[in-house]
C-alpha cells in the first residue's frame, strides 16, 4: 500500500471518505492498478503469501464491507459484531489471527492484519478442502466456509455473491482517478443471480450500497421482517 491511506481503522475508513471512492467507477485509460496506491499490493501481498487467489480475496472483501474497514457493534447474542474489510468475527477472527501471529484486536483494526488473517482463514479452508489453483469455482466451498453458518442456503448465497461479483468484476476509484481497488471480471463463471443488488437501483440511481457487519440471518433463522427505525 501507498502513501494514500495508513494502516489503521480509523485512517483508513477516512481516507476512503475522504477520496469520495465509488465501486464500480471507470478506471482512466492507461492507468496501472499495481503502481497505484491504494489496497491492491496488501491483497496481492497477502494473497501470495497464503496461495489464496487475489481475485478471489478482494471479491470476499468486496461483498462483505465495499473495501471499507468497519467497525461493528453486537445486536444479537452468539453474533459477535464484524470488523474490517472482511468484517472479521467469531472463528475467522480468531484462527485468522492465531494464524498469523497477530493479536485478534490487531486483526480487527489494522488494514493489513485484517487482510492477512481473512487470507490465512481461507487458506487453511482450502486445506481442509484440499483445493488449490487459480480455479475459482473450485473454490466455492471454501467460500461458503467463510460465510460461518451451517445453513446450506445462507451457505449458497453468500458463495453466490462472491462468485457473481467475480463475474462482474468491481472497483473503487477516487474522484481524482486514484484506484482504492479492484479486480478485473471473470465472464467465465457466469452469473448466479443472486438476491442481493451491487449498484444502483431503478427506483433510485443515485442510490450508494453501504455493508453493515451486524447484518446476519440470526444463526440460520430465515429473515422474515425488517425493521427501519
Amino acid at each position: 500500500m501507498g502513501n494514500l491511506c495508513t494502516k489503521s481503522a480509523a485512517s483508513a475508513a477516512l481516507c476512503l471518505a475522504l477520496f469520495g471512492c465509488t465501486d464500480d467507477g471507470a478506471l482512466e485509460s492507461g492507468q496501472d492498478p499495481a503502481s497505484t496506491p491504494g489496497l491492491d499490493d496488501d491483497f496481492a501481498a497477502a494473497a501470495r503469501a497464503h496461495d489464496v487467489p487475489v481475485d478471489l480475496l478482494e471479491a470476499i472483501s468486496y461483498v462483505e464491507t465495499r473495501w471499507q474497514m468497519v467497525i461493528g457493534e453486537s445486536e444479537h447474542e452468539g453474533r459477535p459484531a464484524g470488523a474490517g474489510l472482511f468484517a472479521l468475527w467469531g472463528d475467522n477472527l480468531a484462527v485468522g489471527a492465531a494464524s498469523t501471529g497477530v493479536s485478534e484486536e490487531t486483526a480487527r483494526m489494522d488494514v493489513t492484519a485484517n487482510i492477512t488473517a481473512a487470507a490465512a482463514r481461507l487458506a487453511g479452508f482450502a486445506e481442509a478442502h484440499g483445493i488449490a489453483g487459480d480455479d475459482l469455482l473450485a473454490w466455492h466451498p471454501v467460500i461458503a466456509d467463510f460465510s460461518q453458518s451451517d445453513d446450506p442456503d445462507v451457505r449458497s448465497a453468500y458463495a453466490s455473491d462472491v462468485l457473481d461479483a467475480l463475474a462482474t468484476g468491481a472497483s473503487a476509484v477516487a474522484e481524482d482517478g486514484t484506484v482504492i481497488a479492484m479486480f478485473d471480471a471473470h465472464p467465465e463463471l457466469g452469473t448466479t443471480h443472486s438476491a442481493q443488488g451491487r449498484g444502483a437501483t431503478a427506483d433510485y440511481a443515485n442510490a450508494v450500497w453501504r455493508a453493515s457487519p451486524n447484518y446476519s440471518s440470526r444463526n440460520g433463522t430465515a429473515v422474515s421482517l425488517v425493521v427501519i427505525h
